[in-house]
């Protein structure tokens, strides 16, 4: 059995602008990021995806953030997890890590088929996806990677988290 936790993480995005894009910006993202094992579920996709070792860990991540728009995201996106609303994605498959930039699916995301039993909850076909139906063979990893959790302590993360992030957009409102 899997253990999924979550830890504060950073990730920076390096934009450039200006007359021939010499103008170099970086944003900074702060988050909460999914722990498997205790290793990043982001370490876990670049390692299983052939993502170089030098290149650090993708800036893709869980919508677990403070800013914008970025709590109602998390508020949904946890409400699929538990498994009380359909995946935003076709089959109904729930979105682990998203752009950082704008949250948007259709700029790729990982993924994975919510499979929910009595006492075990699995991430099943782990895998990167757009907006189009998602295809093992070619989306998954050489490996199909599937993550199981024990229900209870997952459900418990996830509810307080739903709590924190509940509270984040009653609070903005």
């Amino acid at each position: 059995m899997n253990v999924l936790e979550t830890a504060p993480a950073i990730t920076q995005i390096t934009h450039y602008s200006g007359w021939f894009r010499l103008k170099e910006s970086v944003e900074e993202h702060v988050f909460q990021d999914w722990l498997v094992d205790g290793v990043s579920l982001r370490q876990v996709v670049a390692q299983r995806s052939g993502w170089p070792e030098d290149a650090g860990l993708p800036s893709d991540h869980p919508p677990f953030r403070s800013d914008d728009f970025w709590p109602e995201l998390a508020v949904s996106s946890l409400r699929s997890l538990l498994g009380e609303l359909p995946g935003e994605l076709p089959g109904g498959r729930v979105v682990l890590l998203r752009c950082p930039v704008c949250a948007d699916v259709s700029c790729g995301a990982v993924t994975a088929e919510l499979v929910l039993h009595d006492d075990v909850v699995e991430w099943r076909d782990v895998g990167w996806q757009s907006e189009d139906d998602f295809d093992v063979s070619s989306d998954g990893f050489p490996t199909p990677l599937t993550l199981q959790f024990s229900r209870l302590p997952y459900v418990n993360l996830l509810r307080r988290l739903l709590n924190e992030y509940t509270t984040l957009v009653n609070t903005v409102q």
